[in-house]
């Protein structure tokens, strides 16, 4: 180790990120809520959308914990290699979605009824948001125009974050000094600090114009619109739809801050973090962790349970002061899951079929995005146990073109991943 490492904020040749078995298991379970709470299945469990959060923490602690373990090997940091582990990981299955999506859009311009094609008369601008990863973009701006495919918010909001960050903390890298590490972690800190006070403060401004609908939950309602539902059905789609509040700097703003950026940038904290940490763990630091982590779960616990899509306050989604403390603890959970993997508590993320679904989460996901919206106008013309029977199998639909879109489609593309670009700084699995 070098004198320049030693006086390092960021601690490069910390221990190397091998597999993590919960991370998969985090991700299958969890996957599984998301769709089902989509579908309406789980739909009183109305705080879910933290679990998103919890898949930002996991992605930038992945990302960036690589990336240091490349630094460290190499000396530097490949984007060109970067760029195209995520174009393999990421593309193939996201533009085989938009070419389905787009020969549904023709057939139901060309053959559907009036309504229908009135309706979904902006379906190039989500095809262009899904394409460019620029939907949760467009979606803020143009908020009555989107939410077919609007779980697709998600990924444009990671890639264009990715698009930034490998290049930004490559350059604090390169300059090797304790002051250029200090400006990274401190403008990270400064970036979570103004997206916790954004939506502290624009739930306000927003909930009472938008009479306490001020927050965007994409479950049926939303995604069915335009594809059988009726109009009035979209309730449920992306809030702030007033005509004479959507366009207004508040309704964007918040648009923009409740997607949670700031979530990705605190796993990437939590990976500069974890690399300071000795190994083995000190009993001491183990407990801390065992505390914070049971701490967090609790809080997320709370949080699915009791958080609400009503008006501003304590439980509000997004900007209410639970949602809140509780991302924070999500920082925690995450660095638990890594250094404890073998917690009781943490078993379930242990099991075989939730890592076996994990590794499949992306393409679950993905596809769930347009799986739901096929199968909307079904569901939402049923009520009572029927309906969650029938969101039921929707869900199991999606699931099963996630894994056979895995099966047939992502795992050619990984191979070729891991033979051409792979990170030189990466454990083998």
């Amino acid at each position: 180790m070098t004198l320049t490492q030693r006086t390092r904020l960021i601690d490069v040749d910390g221990p190397k990120l091998g597999y993590v078995s919960t991370f998969d298991g985090m991700r299958g379970l969890f996957v599984l809520q998301v769709v089902l709470y989509h579908a309406e299945v789980t739909i009183f469990l109305a705080g879910s959308p933290i679990l998103i959060d919890l898949f930002f923490v996991l992605s930038g602690f992945l990302i960036t914990h690589l990336l240091l373990d490349e630094f460290r090997a190499t000396q530097a940091i490949s984007l060109r290699r970067f760029y195209m582990r995520r174009v393999l990981r990421l593309f193939p299955a996201m533009y085989a979605l938009i070419a389905l999506f787009t020969i549904l859009m023709l057939a139901v311009q060309f053959f559907g009824p009036p309504e229908a094609r009135e309706a979904l008369s902006s379906w190039w601008l989500e095809a262009l948001g899904a394409a460019t990863y620029t939907y949760f973009i467009l979606a803020a701006f143009f908020p009555t125009a989107m939410g077919v495919l609007g779980p697709i918010w998600t990924l444009s909001l990671e890639e264009c974050f990715y698009l930034l960050w490998p290049p930004t903390i490559r350059r604090a890298l390169r300059r090797g000094s304790r002051r250029s590490d200090a400006l990274l972690v401190g403008a990270g800190l400064v970036f979570i600090a103004i997206c916790f006070t954004a939506r502290a403060r624009l739930q306000f401004v927003v909930g009472s114009a938008a009479n306490g609908a001020a927050v965007y939950m994409d479950t049926l309602g939303g995604l069915g619109t335009g594809l059988g539902a009726t109009a009035g059905s979209q309730a449920t789609g992306y809030a702030l739809e007033l005509p004479q509040y959507g366009a207004t700097w508040q309704g964007i703003a918040y648009r923009l801050f409740a997607t949670r950026p700031d979530m990705i940038v605190w796993g990437c904290l939590m990976a500069v973090v974890v690399k300071s940490i000795p190994r083995p763990v000190p009993e001491r630091i183990r407990r801390l962790l065992a505390v914070g982590g049971v701490i967090g779960w609790i809080m997320l616990g709370a949080t699915v349970l009791f958080a609400s899509p009503g008006p501003p306050g304590p439980l509000a989604l997004f900007g209410g002061l639970l949602y809140q403390a509780s991302l924070i603890m999500l920082g925690p959970i995450v660095l638990d899951a890594y250094l404890r993997q073998d917690a009781f508590y943490l078993a379930p993320f242990r099991w075989g079929w939730t890592r076996w679904l994990g590794e499949r989460s992306y393409g679950i996901y993905l596809w769930h995005a347009i799986v739901l919206p096929i199968c909307a106008p079904a569901i939402l013309a049923a009520s009572g146990p029927t309906r969650r029977v029938l969101g039921l199998v929707a869900s199991a639909i999606a699931v099963g073109v996630g894994i056979l879109s895995y099966r047939f489609l992502e795992r050619r593309f990984l191979r070729l991943k891991d033979l051409r670009f792979a990170n030189p700084g990466a454990s083998p699995r």
